[in-house]
């Protein structure tokens, strides 16, 4: 395989696009962590503290999904530039680690969805558990 300066500059519109979409990603988790915030101030509640909890360890995945998905570009930068001074080994290694650390971040951004899922869960919990008390409810007025 001939590795040219062409091999790392692919990567570079697929990992900005994905940079970006991890940082409207985090910018969502934060909003959401303030307005959890403000209602816990106002109300304790367990499930708060529990959405709140999920929500900052959603939010860490994000910050690492992004620190990983940065790397990668850095990398891609650093093969770049050793291709333009003909250091081939130097580049195919950088470009390698580069699309390693590619891969981290998206195994980071799997795990953040399966935490997605899981506040989700957390806030319809409550919506089960009073829908359960009102069908109860019916069947014994009944």
């Amino acid at each position: 395989m001939d590795f040219t300066i062409d091999s790392p500059a692919l990567l570079f519109p697929a990992i900005c696009l994905l940079l970006i979409a991890f940082t409207n990603k985090y910018l969502g988790i934060v909003n959401r962590i303030h307005k959890l915030h403000a209602t816990y101030h106002q109300k304790s509640d367990e499930l708060l503290v529990k959405q709140l909890w999920v929500l900052r360890r959603k939010a860490s995945f994000i910050i690492s999904m992004q620190a990983s998905g940065i790397i990668s570009l850095f990398l891609c930068v650093v093969s770049i530039i050793f291709l333009f001074f003909e250091y081939k080994s130097f580049a195919n290694g950088a470009f390698v680690l580069s699309v390693l650390c590619l891969g981290v971040s998206l195994i980071f951004a799997l795990r953040e969805v399966i935490m997605s899922a899981m506040v989700l869960d957390l806030e319809l919990s409550d919506v089960e558990l009073k829908s359960q008390k009102v069908n109860l409810k019916s069947k014994l007025g009944a």
